[in-house]
């Protein structure tokens, strides 16, 4: 689980301003409109959700369609 306190050194880092007097909701908003998504999704830990590119690729399960 992500700390208040966690999230308040990320966005001093990020130089984002306004962010110290923000309720930790709040702030995890501020932070995802802010940050590009693949920095939020990594601050966020896996709990929040995956990365396009961690999911495995679909087999074909039908043919293509074909003109008739």
């Amino acid at each position: 689980m992500v700390t208040l306190k966690y999230l308040k050194d990320v966005a001093k880092q990020y130089s984002i301003r306004g962010y110290s007097k923000l309720r930790k909701e709040d702030l995890k908003t501020l932070l995802r409109n802010r940050l590009p998504w693949m920095v939020y999704e990594e601050i966020m830990g896996s709990g929040a959700t995956r990365s396009l590119l961690d999911h495995d690729i679909p087999e074909k399960s039908q043919q293509p369609l074909k003109p008739t």
